[in-house]
């Protein structure tokens, strides 16, 4: 696990009794019984989150030149073309917090189908605004992230102002739970090369997982993962790598195991914490 940008902490909530830090704010967190898993997506393009690259899912195609011989190539290679490895996710998340307390976690064919989340989805924002240097800039969402079929990226962090939240709150009461979840996963690959671009390389997995309660307070809220920075879980195995890293099946897999590794890890907090 790989654990950096400890300033972003700054923001969790203090555990009642003593002055650590915790991701549960365990008054609101307390109340649910019922949770709805509203959006879980990903940056498309996996980066290279090696120290010495721009990593990040907006800077991906410049992170992935640092051990490419063609960028643009390796960029291309590297995204995501379908919601598979995300689906996965979703499914972990599920699975993970299911075995929190007394949590439990509606179905996401049901989520999905429902006439409430048909509506949030036409409503949700489709752009975000973006620092890049010293430039701000608008972003489509579906360019730079890619989401859980039938689901929409939604965009939610400490700082997001009260309609975002309002707009969960308001999903929350139509659907009936007590709150939703929204779980960005931030991918990439971590590579350890030998002798130039030759050697191999771990996936890696983190994730911002924000749940909101029926009165648009934050139950939960994890630090927030960006160019590299957070809580990351790496792949049990590696994949070879000579000059581009391909997207292949292999590194599918392990992105997957990493997922997995984070969705058990954020579970364990939760319940920890509880």
């Amino acid at each position: 696990m790989f654990r950096t940008g400890a300033s972003l902490l700054a923001l969790l909530f203090l555990v009642a009794g003593c002055g650590s830090l915790s991701i549960v704010n365990k008054p609101e967190a307390e109340k649910i019984k019922t949770v709805a898993i509203v959006s879980v997506y990903s940056n498309k393009v996996i980066y290279n989150r090696s120290p010495s690259s721009n990593g990040g899912a907006l800077g991906g195609l410049m992170a992935l030149k640092t051990l490419a011989t063609d960028g643009v190539k390796a960029y291309e290679n590297l995204e995501m073309k379908d919601p598979k490895i995300v689906n996965v996710g979703l499914k972990r998340f599920h699975s993970e917090f299911s075995k929190v307390g007394p949590w439990k976690v509606v179905p996401h064919t049901d989520v999905i189908k429902s006439a409430a989340y048909q509506k949030f989805t036409t409503k949700a924002p489709t752009t975000m605004k973006v620092k890049e240097g010293m430039i701000n800039k608008t972003v489509n969402l579906k360019d730079e992230f890619i989401p859980a079929k039938g689901m929409v990226p939604f965009v939610v962090t400490h700082g997001s102002d009260e309609a975002v939240r309002a707009q969960l709150k308001q999903l929350a009461k139509e659907l009936k739970v007590d709150a939703v979840a929204v779980v960005k996963l931030d991918v990439g690959y971590t590579p350890s090369t030998a002798v130039g671009n030759v050697g191999s390389a771990a996936a890696a997995a983190g994730a911002d997982v924000m749940i909101v309660n029926r009165n648009g307070e934050f139950a939960v809220a994890t630090a927030a993962h960006k160019k590299g920075e957070g809580t990351y879980e790496t792949s049990d195995g590696t994949i070879a790598m000579a000059g581009n890293l391909a997207y292949s099946k292999e590194l599918e897999e392990l992105i997957i195991n990493a997922i997995g590794k984070t969705a058990t890890y954020y579970g364990k907090e939760i319940n920890k914490n509880l």
